[in-house]
């Protein structure tokens, strides 16, 4: 095998090694950092070190394995060491040892090394990968033979379908270049058992001085690229992906303290409701004086978490809608206070059966059961293109040099998932709504400012436009159905 390794390559392969280091190893950042070769380098290296370890190596396609992995292995494996298998894409070592390349393309083709046994998992451009499909293959990174460690390693570039999971697994785990341990599982802690470390080792251009020497024009090749692309293929960087729809969304400008708010200003509600997948609630006051500014002051997210308290995103808690109506009602309460008017998605009033709320079998809607315990809730304005555009207006700034929505510090799951989200590959004017996108959030949000009474004008015309949203409410009020609720 002949390679040049680059300074951080060599740290990234000491790790690896290392059996008191990282059981889990993220190198990532740049295009062109020769991440691919330090895996196929690691994969080689376990291999020949320990006779008869299997190896999983993957990509998201076959596709994408034969693009470059596969090639390049046929590259720095000698035939002296081992043969390949064009049928079954694996290498045997003459010392029994097996590198597999394989791919995960849809959901449950994880399932498929459910017995297997493999001390080392390599993921190669793990934002291309779901959570799920990760942590399950967690289960399946161990082995039998003394002296070797079991790890899973992965390489990447920011963006993908997996770009919000990977960065709060590592990037925002812990600083790079540290091990840190995950939090502490609860099935670990009680068999004795040591917690998971990570560690993240960034990767930018300059690590790869062999692609910078042969291919001068990579680099303006890259700069050439719009600003997202070119910051993170260039730079590493993990907050400019292409692709995100909320560029102008700033944690320092659009974050606020929690604060109490005057008791006449209107609340609002919204729920973009979930059972298998999250849901997700906000609630907002609303400034009637500073161009109907609104608050968003308040978060009930209803996500699953593990046994070590860490999120697992965008799968649910499996909460019932009487449970999540009881919680609200309980919340409010407790703060003495009372919400005017709520909006909700579409599918709370759907007139079928739903096996998860104790009606069960009935001709009822979920808003049924919302309102039978006292949260009336109004089908939302589900306008997803104008939706988007007015969450835009909104993070404008008014007249008086503050945007016109404010969004509590601590509402984790808004942070969390909204300002990373992509765009429609099918529509650019919309946000990506496909199963796999945990925009539960940005859902309730939109309903939310769609549902925002618009206030503009001085404040003698402030107060009679505070009059009249105060009049059309109590009307709404009024005109409700007293047994439904809407």
């Amino acid at each position: 095998m002949t390679w040049n390794a680059q300074p951080k390559q060599s740290l990234f392969l000491r790790e690896v090694f290392n059996p008191d280091g990282a059981d889990e190893i993220l190198y990532g950042g740049a295009a062109g950092g020769g991440k691919t070769d330090s895996l196929l380098v690691a994969a080689i290296v376990v291999a020949e070190k320990f006779p008869g370890a299997h190896i999983l190596f993957l990509r998201r396609t076959l596709d994408e394995l034969q693009m470059k992995p596969i090639p390049r292995s046929k590259e720095l494996i000698p035939l002296s060491l081992a043969t390949y298998s064009e049928k079954w894409n694996r290498w045997h070592f003459k010392n029994g040892s097996v590198l597999q390349f394989t791919y995960l393309k849809k959901k449950g083709d994880e399932t498929r090394f459910q017995s297997g046994e493999f001390p080392l998992i390599i993921f190669d451009e793990l934002t291309g990968f779901e959570e799920y499909q990760y942590i399950y293959l967690l289960s399946r990174n161990r082995t039998s033979k003394a002296g070797i460690v079991p790890k899973i390693i992965s390489g990447t570039n920011p963006g993908g379908v997996g770009h919000t999971w990977v960065r709060a697994r590592f990037i925002d785990f812990a600083p790079p270049f540290k091990v840190k341990e995950a939090p502490q599982d609860e099935v670990l802690a009680r068999e004795g058992l040591p917690p998971r470390k990570r560690l993240f080792i960034p990767a930018v251009l300059e690590d790869n001085q062999v692609l910078v020497n042969a291919d001068p024009g990579y680099r303006a090749r890259l700069l050439s690229m719009d600003e997202a692309n070119r910051d993170a293929l260039l730079y590493g960087n993990w907050d400019a992906f292409s692709g995100k729809v909320f560029k102008e969304l700033d944690p320092a400008v659009h974050g606020e303290e929690p604060r109490k708010f005057p008791k006449r200003w209107p609340k609002i509600m919204s729920i973009d409701w979930g059972y298998a997948k999250p849901f997700s609630i906000y609630w907002a006051a609303i400034d009637p004086y500073n161009y109907g500014r609104v608050h968003v002051y308040r978060e009930y997210y209803g996500v699953k978490r593990n046994h070590a308290g860490e999120i697992l995103s965008n799968q649910g808690v499996e909460l019932s809608a009487s449970f999540v109506a009881r919680r609200i009602k309980q919340i409010e309460e407790e703060a003495g206070e009372e919400v005017e008017f709520r909006v909700g998605s579409r599918d709370l009033f759907k007139k079928e059966g739903h096996t998860h709320t104790q009606y069960a079998g009935e001709s009822k809607s979920l808003a049924d059961t919302f309102a039978e315990h006292g949260v009336h809730i109004t089908p939302a304005n589900n306008d997803r293109i104008q939706g988007k555009n007015n969450i835009h207006e909104y993070l404008k700034y008014r007249p008086d040099g503050i945007p016109g929505v404010l969004i509590n510090k601590y509402c984790q799951h808004f942070w969390r998932t909204i300002p990373g989200l992509p765009f429609s590959t099918s529509n650019p004017e919309d946000v990506d709504s496909q199963a796999h996108i945990e925009d539960h959030a940005y859902e309730s949000f939109r309903y939310l400012l769609m549902a925002a009474p618009t206030i503009h004008g001085d404040e003698e015309e402030i107060i009679e436009e505070e009059f009249q949203t105060e009049m059309a409410i109590e009307e709404a009020r009024s005109a409700r159905n007293p047994i439904t609720g809407y």
